[in-house]
C-alpha cells in the first residue's frame, strides 16, 4: 500500500483497506517515507490522539479553541470575569488588541510556528479546512493523507457550518429564505462594525461578527438552513463545489485511506475517476469468520405494523437463544427502538440498555463486567468502538441504518446529491459489520433483520467494498447455527 501510493503518478490515490488491516500504520509510513512535507487528516480528535500516541514524532495541530489564552488569564483578565478558562479563539488578539504573547509565549501561536517548521503533522479535517477557508492554510503540503476518507463529503460541508444564536436576531423579523438570511447577515455585520467602538464590547461581539460575515457570503442556490433548539444553522449542500478547500489547485498528492471508500464515494465530492489511482486490498480475514446474514423477516420503517415488529424481535430472540454461551450486540438505530426492544425481548434480563443521555462509555463499562449471555443494546456503537475476541461474537441489526433525513439541510443535500443518502447508509452498514472481527483468528457474525436490505444492496452495491459483499449471505428460512465459541 505504501509503495503503490508513493510511486503512483496520479494526483489522487485511493487505498481501500479492510477494517483491522492497519490503515493508521500506512498513514504514518507514508509520512516517514515521503521526502517532502506531509499531513494526516483525521475526522475526530480521538483519532488524532491515537496517531499522536502511536507516533510521538508527529506534530499535533488543533483549532484555536483547544489552546488556553494566557493573555485572557493575565493581562486582559478584566474582559473575562469569572471565566477560569478562555480559548485562544476568543482571545484579545482576535479583536485587534495588541498582545505581547503573540510573538512568543502564546500557547496557540507557539504551537502554530512549531507546526509550520515540522515535516510531519497530524490535524483534523475541521482545522485544515477552516485554515484554508479563512486564512492561508497551514503551509506547503506536497502530501496529504486523508484518513476515514468516506467522511470527506460530510467534513467538507460541516466545516462551513454557521450557527446563529436565537438572541442575535433581537426584535428583527425572522428571515424566511436563505436570500433573506444573507441580506440580514450583511446588514448585521455592518451594524456591528459601526456600533462597537468600545474595545470590551468589540471583543464580546467578535464571535458573532465572524458568523454574520460568513452568512453574507453564502450562495443561496447551494446553501440550506434549519431551526435548531438554540437558534438557526446554515450549511452548504453541494460537496463538489467545496473540493478546492481540501487541496486547491496546488500539485498536492492526496492519499485517501478508508475501509469503506470507493470511487463512487469520492465522485460525490467531484474527484474525476480518470485522476484516481484506486488500489483495493482484499480482506485477510476468512469470509467464514465474518459472515453477514440477511434473514427474511419484515420491512422495518415507520410504517411497520406492530405484528411485524414483534416478529423481528422474536427472530432476534431466536438468534440469541442459540448463542447463550457468548456476548452480543444489538444496534438499535435509535434510542426509542432500543427501549422498545429491551421492553419486549425475552432476554431483557441479559441486556444492557444504553439510554438516551447516558455516556456510551458507561454502557460499555457495564457490558464488559457482565458474563454471557450479555447483550448490549445501543444506537451509538456503529463506529469508533471495537469488540474483538470474546468481548462480542455476534451482532444484530433489526433495522437498516438509514440516516435521519427529516431536517431541511439533509433534504437539501439529497436533492442536490441524490446518492448521498445511499452512500451514508452503506458506509454505516459496512463500518458496523467490521466492529467484531479484528484479526485473522477472530470471528463475528452479523445478522440483518430488515427486508429493505434486499433492494438496498442492489441499488447501492457500488458504494460497498468487495470484501463486504463477499461475506453477505441471504437466509430465507433457518437461522444459521453458531460457530464454535472462541
Amino acid at each position: 500500500a505504501v509503495k503503490r501510493a508513493l510511486k503512483s503518478q496520479r494526483r489522487f490515490v485511493v487505498l481501500a483497506m479492510p477494517t483491522g488491516s492497519g490503515k493508521s500504520g500506512v498513514g504514518l509510513a507514508l509520512l516517514r517515507q515521503s521526502p517532502s512535507r506531509g499531513f494526516v487528516l483525521t475526522s475526530t480528535l480521538a483519532l488524532q490522539d491515537q496517531y499522536g500516541t502511536t507516533a510521538p514524532w508527529l506534530i499535533d495541530s488543533r483549532g484555536m479553541s483547544n489552546y488556553r489564552c494566557l493573555a485572557a488569564r493575565d493581562a486582559f483578565r478584566r474582559f473575562f470575569p469569572r471565566r477560569p478558562w478562555v480559548g485562544c479563539d476568543e482571545g484579545p488578539c482576535r479583536s485587534e488588541f495588541k498582545c505581547d504573547l503573540k510573538e512568543d509565549g502564546c500557547t496557540f501561536f507557539d504551537a502554530d510556528r512549531e507546526m509550520r517548521r515540522s515535516k510531519s503533522v497530524v490535524t483534523s479535517y475541521a482545522k485544515w479546512l477552516s485554515s484554508r477557508r479563512f486564512a492561508n492554510g497551514l503551509g506547503a503540503a506536497p502530501l496529504l493523507v486523508c484518513d476515514e476518507a468516506h467522511h470527506l463529503a460530510h467534513e467538507l460541508m460541516s466545516s462551513c457550518r454557521v450557527e446563529i444564536p436565537a438572541w442575535a436576531l433581537g426584535k428583527t423579523r425572522r428571515p424566511r429564505s436563505i436570500s433573506q438570511w444573507k441580506q440580514w447577515g450583511a446588514a448585521k455585520a455592518q451594524f456591528l462594525k459601526t456600533t462597537t467602538e468600545d474595545p470590551e464590547r468589540r471583543l464580546r461581539h467578535r464571535p458573532l461578527m465572524d458568523k454574520v460575515e460568513a452568512l453574507a457570503y453564502m450562495d443561496p442556490a447551494t446553501w440550506a438552513w434549519e431551526q435548531t433548539p438554540r437558534g438557526w444553522a446554515f450549511e452548504p449542500v453541494v460537496p463538489k463545489l467545496l473540493l478546492p478547500l481540501l487541496c486547491g489547485q496546488e500539485q498536492t498528492k492526496v492519499v485517501f485511506l478508508s475501509a469503506t471508500v470507493t470511487p463512487d464515494v469520492l465522485a460525490l465530492v467531484g474527484i474525476p475517476r480518470e485522476d484516481m489511482d484506486v488500489v483495493t486490498f482484499p480482506s485477510t480475514f476468512p469470509v467464514e469468520r465474518r459472515p453477514v446474514y440477511c434473514l427474511w423477516t419484515a420491512r422495518v420503517d415507520y410504517r411497520t405494523s406492530r405484528a411485524d415488529w414483534l416478529y423481528v424481535i422474536k427472530t432476534m430472540d431466536d438468534i440469541i437463544d442459540m448463542r447463550l454461551d457468548r456476548k452480543g450486540l444489538v444496534h438499535s438505530v435509535s434510542y426509542d427502538r432500543g427501549a422498545d426492544i429491551y421492553l419486549r425481548s425475552a432476554h431483557r434480563t441479559a441486556m444492557v440498555l444504553h439510554r438516551r443521555g447516558e455516556p456510551v462509555g458507561d454502557a460499555l463499562a457495564r457490558f464488559d463486567t457482565m458474563r454471557p449471555p450479555a447483550i448490549l443494546v445501543s444506537p451509538a456503537i456503529t463506529t469508533g468502538h471495537d469488540f474483538p475476541m470474546r468481548r462480542a461474537e455476534y451482532q444484530i441489526l433489526p433495522k437498516l441504518p438509514f440516516p435521519d433525513t427529516r431536517s431541511r439541510i439533509a433534504k437539501a443535500r439529497i436533492e442536490h446529491t441524490p446518492d448521498y443518502r445511499d452512500q451514508l447508509t452503506m458506509q454505516t452498514l459496512v463500518q458496523t459489520a467490521g466492529r467484531l472481527t479484528r484479526s485473522e483468528d477472530d470471528q463475528g457474525e452479523t445478522f440483518l433483520l430488515d427486508n429493505h436490505i434486499r433492494w438496498f444492496l442492489r441499488k447501492a452495491e457500488r458504494f460497498a467494498p468487495q470484501y463486504f459483499l463477499d461475506a453477505v449471505y441471504f437466509e430465507d428460512r433457518d437461522i444459521p447455527r453458531p460457530p464454535r465459541r472462541l
